[in-house]
C-alpha cells in the first residue's frame, strides 16, 4: 500500500479512495444474467480501474452549472462571500470558452519518483445524461506545495455540467 500525504483547505473536497457506487454512478444492483441489464461494474477491469484513485468532491453547498450556450461558457453558481484568506474568488472561472477552471486548494504529496494524475472522475464514463464534469488530464511530476488549477472541459453547445454538493468531481491517480 502506498502512503500518500494531502493537504487540502476546503473540508468538502473530502479526498478518499474512489469507490464505485451501486445503487449510484455505477449502476444498478442488478446480477449479470440472462435478461438483466448490462451495468458498468459487470466489466470487472472497469470496476478495478475505478476504484484505483483518490476521489475529489465538489465542497461547495450550492449546486453549479456551467453550460455552453451561442458559444459562450456560463458560470451559474453560489459560492458565498470571498474568504478572507486572499485566494481568488470565485473559484471557478472561464477558461477561453472552451476550458474552464476550478482553482483547487488542496497540495498531495505521493512521494519520491511519484507522481500524480488529475483526470475524470469514473462516473463521467457511465453517464448517460452529459452532465457528468469532464476533468482534463494533467500530470503534476513533482511535490506541489502551491495553489494550482484543474481544468474541465467546457460541455457541448446547449449542454450543461452539474457540479453537486457532495458529488465526485475528479479523480487523481498516483504513477511512478
Amino acid at each position: 500500500m502506498r502512503i500518500v500525504k494531502l493537504r487540502y483547505q476546503e473540508r468538502g473536497l473530502a479526498p478518499r479512495r474512489t469507490k464505485l457506487e451501486i445503487p449510484g454512478w455505477g449502476g444498478d444492483r442488478q446480477p449479470r444474467a440472462v435478461g438483466s441489464t448490462e451495468q458498468v461494474w459487470h466489466c470487472l477491469p472497469f470496476s478495478e480501474g475505478a476504484q484505483y484513485g483518490i476521489e475529489l468532491f465538489y465542497p461547495y453547498p450550492n449546486e453549479l452549472r456551467v453550460t455552453t450556450r451561442e458559444g459562450k461558457l456560463l458560470l451559474e453558481g453560489d459560492f458565498g462571500p470571498q474568504p478572507e484568506t486572499g485566494v481568488m474568488w470565485p473559484p471557478f472561472r472561464n477558461f477561453g470558452d472552451r476550458f474552464y477552471t476550478y482553482q483547487l486548494l488542496f497540495d498531495i504529496n505521493p512521494g519520491e519518483g511519484w507522481a500524480i494524475r488529475t483526470e475524470p472522475h469514473p462516473r463521467f464514463y457511465a453517464d448517460q445524461t452529459d452532465t457528468v464534469p469532464i476533468a482534463v488530464p494533467a500530470l503534476v511530476r513533482n511535490w506541489w506545495p502551491m495553489l494550482f488549477f484543474m481544468v474541465f472541459k467546457s460541455p457541448a453547445e446547449g449542454r450543461t455540467h452539474i457540479f453537486r454538493p457532495g458529488e465526485p468531481m475528479m479523480q487523481i491517480i498516483v504513477n511512478p
